[in-house]
């Protein structure tokens, strides 16, 4: 492929984009106006499609030694499980997920990406950019400028190439905020699964993400109050709160100027796609450039992003169940069905990505 490519934005989903576009064939470089690599845990969850990529960058079995698998979801309420989702029925050779720290799936990529010969470029922001109709300036921070044939922004939910690009960001945030911790902790619950605690008004999520530690997290307020009976909390890590919303842009896409990740859309970390979405958007970009076919990208990534929005907000509103109607809806339809098995395999594959990945890909044939 002999195309140049700068990425802004050196999270995941920028590093995946960096690690496909460079695989095959293109020239990439990759900026972050940080000036280093995160230390927070952030997103944790990588799904089984992600995987699947990873398989092809050759990069699934760094990941998967270094992070803990996830062999299901399990529903509580009042201390007691009202449903679990068994990952393992998935017709898939990686049917679990991976729970592992953004800062350490960054340090891997990054690693990754090193040994091909590109390095993260870290204190280097893109404050602008102006392109026609075959290449890109970027101008960055320090006044200079980069002419590229594409420029792909994954540089999370305040984007500067979204901003520059002025595309709205429509959708709406949500009345809670989220706030979460990693902590040590001992509790009865098992750690291959993801604990969803059902509260009055909300929710909370609990999952180990190894060396010891959970991530405890809930739309409500206090969240280390709201930890169940027989956990006790003896070190708290890391916490932070922050405001989620769901939104997506209207296009992917401007002439050579891309959007992937957060910087295309957002929306509650209830469903566990966010990050992966991205890793998805990124490597479909990639295949789509090195067939010379980028302008279908939006078109192919969109109706998929604006699903998961869709479905995660529709999810959250139903677990969280605020109001009485949302509420009947999730304890007298919603939690009788996912007790069926039938139900439960569909959940599994829309939970991890799989439903639109295609039958000959859920083997080994990968």
């Amino acid at each position: 492929m002999n195309k140049s490519v700068l990425i802004a934005g050196a999270g995941p989903v920028g590093l995946s984009a960096a690690l496909s576009l460079q695989s095959l064939g293109a020239t990439v470089r990759i900026i972050d106006k940080a000036e280093g690599p995160p230390t927070e845990s952030r997103a944790i969850g990588i799904n089984p499609r992600s995987l699947q990529i990873f398989d092809k960058l050759g990069l699934s079995n760094r990941i998967i030694e270094a992070g803990t698998r996830l062999n299901a979801m399990t529903l509580h309420r009042s201390n007691r499980i009202v449903a679990s989702v068994n990952l393992g029925r998935l017709e898939h050779k990686r049917n679990f997920m991976i729970a592992l720290p953004q800062s350490h799936t960054v340090a891997l990529l990054s690693e990754a990406l090193e040994e091909r010969g590109v390095a993260v470029e870290y204190g280097v922001e893109l404050t602008d950019f102006e392109q026609n109709h075959t290449t890109v300036t970027c101008t960055l921070a320090s006044n200079d400028s980069v002419i590229v044939d594409r420029l792909l922004g994954t540089d999370g939910a305040h984007s500067i190439v979204r901003k520059t690009l002025e595309l709205p960001f429509p959708g709406a945030a949500y009345e809670n905020d989220w706030h979460l911790a990693d902590v040590r902790m001992t509790t009865p619950y098992a750690t291959d699964e993801v604990h969803i605690n059902l509260l009055k008004g909300g929710l909370l999520l609990m999952i180990t993400i190894g060396d010891g530690l959970w991530r405890i997290a809930a739309n409500l307020p206090d969240v280390k109050k709201r930890i169940p009976e027989g956990c006790t909390i003896t070190e708290t890590v890391w916490e932070s709160s922050f405001k989620i919303s769901h939104r997506q842009v209207p296009t992917y896409q401007d002439g050579n100027v891309f959007l992937a990740g957060d910087a295309a859309h957002i929306h509650s970390p209830a469903g566990g796609r966010g990050m992966n979405l991205g890793i998805e958007d990124s490597w479909t970009f990639a295949n789509l450039l090195a067939q010379s076919d980028e302008d279908r990208y939006s078109d192919l990534r969109h109706p998929v992003g604006q699903a998961v929005v869709k479905q995660t907000d529709l999810m959250t509103r139903i677990m969280s169940a605020r109001n009485p109607g949302l509420a009947f809806i999730r304890d007298w339809m919603f939690l009788p069905l996912i007790r069926i098995p039938a139900i439960q395999r569909a959940v599994a594959y829309r939970m991890t990505a799989l439903d639109r990945v295609e039958a000959h890909d859920r083997g080994e044939g990968l």
